[in-house]
């Protein structure tokens, strides 16, 4: 496997004007179609390393598990006990420090490249943001740590 070295912007680009790269989810990898590859994390594996963050850091947070994949009668049943689609990855009930008076932050967690919002999340993000929400999307573990510096949560 070779190494590529492209910063997060170049590979950015690349993968807007290069149909020949793409995502293969079933190995985490970013494939160039040339047979260069490059590990790129899944959400979950993101969101794991940032779990082990907000434990961490103390704060008071769970993770709704609305993904993966369930039988239809368990689907079913969660939905009579009001699982809802679209509900953001990561709630933390603890007042962003930088920003008094917002009750808590979500994030929805995304892969580095490739991940999408939901028509469902953009709804559920649109309306803890009327609700006072911090509201971000953070597509890695990365962004996920700037969302946490930004709401001062991280000094």
């Amino acid at each position: 496997m070779s190494a590529l070295n492209f910063s997060e912007r170049e590979l950015a680009e690349l993968l807007r004007q290069n149909p020949a790269f793409r995502i293969n989810p079933q190995y985490s990898q970013l494939s160039t179609g040339y047979g260069q590859e490059m590990i790129i994390p899944t959400e979950e594996e993101e969101q794991e390393r940032l779990a082990a963050d907000l434990d961490d850091l103390g704060l008071r947070w769970c993770h709704v598990p609305n993904g993966g994949y369930r039988d239809f009668k368990t689907a079913k049943l969660l939905r009579r006990l009001g699982v809802k689609p679209g509900v953001p990855d990561i709630l933390i009930f603890n007042p962003p420090p930088a920003f008094p008076g917002r009750p808590g932050t979500v994030i929805e967690m995304k892969r580095q490249f490739g991940g999408k919002i939901s028509a469902y999340q953009k709804d559920w993000l649109s309306a803890l943001r009327e609700l006072n929400w911090y509201t971000a999307v953070a597509e890695g573990y990365q962004k996920a740590l700037e969302v946490l510096r930004e709401c001062g949560y991280i000094k």
